[in-house]
């Protein structure tokens, strides 16, 4: 397997679900939606620094203790700036999107385990694929929620 392609495009796909999380922290209208979006923006940072910081060293715990030493937070939005009233049809419909990404970056990424050459590149695709079907879970638990009574 070409590894270092799949890598590169598993980064590009994290950095455009940071941009999504963000966005839907914007469109929220509450700050504790705004709070969760940001968190799972967040959490796509990391994947993205570990996919790289793996890039980097070819070790899986090395990149995740290079990973998880970065301090990638402050690059996040201010949680105090003003949260933006959206249409709530633009913002289910956003929050779908997001919940399609999870799916398809989680099919992605058990692919790339399937054919993982070594045990480090298995671990890094496993332990990504299980964070990504945990945020899917996650988004429809919430979505339920803020939707369920509307």
């Amino acid at each position: 397997m070409e590894l270092e392609p799949a890598i590169k495009k598993a980064i590009s796909i994290e950095q455009e679900a940071h941009e999504l999380y963000v966005d839907l922290s914007k469109r929220s209208g509450k700050p504790e939606l705004a709070r969760f979006f940001l968190k799972l923006a967040f959490e796509e940072l990391r994947h993205k620094r570990l996919l790289e910081m793996f890039l980097e060293s070819g070790d899986f715990q090395q990149a995740w203790a290079d990973a998880y030493n970065e301090h990638v937070l402050h690059t996040l939005l201010d949680p105090k700036d003003p949260y933006h009233q959206y249409n709530h049809e633009e913002l289910k419909s956003a929050w779908k999107l997001a919940i399609k990404k999870e799916i398809e970056t989680y099919e992605m990424y058990k692919g790339l385990e399937e054919e993982a050459a070594t045990e480090q590149q298995k671990k890094l695709f496993d332990q990504l694929k299980r964070w990504e079907k945990s945020h899917r879970l996650t988004l429809e638990k919430e979505y339920k929620k803020a939707y369920s009574a509307g």
